[in-house]
């Protein structure tokens, strides 16, 4: 009997297993798992730490650590595309442009030497080269201040400038950049303070 994958599902998984190469042999992080999310559905995942949530979610974007390979499944994206099958250019364009992620602790993917301005239009620049630069800053800075932050200062700043909080929210404005369809997001909070609500 063929799987049926719900034709309103915008990401399909089915049989997915990752394992991870250790010193006492296999370690299976994720087994065997079918998930499908909808959309427009928040789904949250919960489970000890250790338990292989975050692999989970490198996976969807084919994103595994080096030690480690995904050993059989399927992740399907608006139920055609096999995100696994995708070669390296099409799974570049898929990554930001339909699927995002911010990853716990993702201060640390800002590259030092660039400035925040420049993150925001090198990402953009690299899957769409048709909008002008004013429009991406008009946009980036706009996504900069809905993270409560001064788009005006953040934008001028490089990493090592701005504290670790500051540099997550840069990120989460970053990964809805380019809109995309399906977001992903690993204890995106963990690093940030509480900020009272707006007036």
């Amino acid at each position: 009997m063929p799987e049926r994958i719900p034709p309103e599902a915008i990401i399909s998984i089915r049989g997915l297993t990752v394992e991870f190469r250790v010193a006492r042999g296999i370690l299976t992080a994720v087994d065997n798992v079918d998930l499908d999310v909808y959309r427009g559905e928040v789904l949250g995942l919960a489970g000890e730490s250790g338990c292989g949530k975050s692999v989970l979610a490198h996976a969807i974007l084919k994103l595994v650590d080096p030690n480690g390979y995904i050993k059989s499944g399927k992740i399907l994206f608006r139920g055609k595309t096999d995100v696994l099958s995708l070669p390296q250019d099409e799974l570049r364009r898929f990554r930001w442009k339909n699927a995002a992620v911010v990853f716990q602790g993702a201060q640390n993917a800002l590259n030092p030497v660039m400035r925040t301005s420049e993150h925001f239009l090198d990402t953009f620049l690299s899957h769409d080269k048709e909008t002008g630069k004013e429009e991406i800053f008009s946009k980036s800075s706009n996504l900069i201040e809905e993270m409560r932050l001064d788009s005006s200062r953040v934008l001028r700043m490089f990493p090592h400038e701005m504290s670790g909080g500051m540099k997550q929210r840069t990120i989460s404005a970053l990964s809805l950049l380019l809109d995309p369809e399906f977001l992903i997001l690993d204890e995106p909070t963990s690093s940030l303070d509480v900020f009272p609500p707006p007036p």
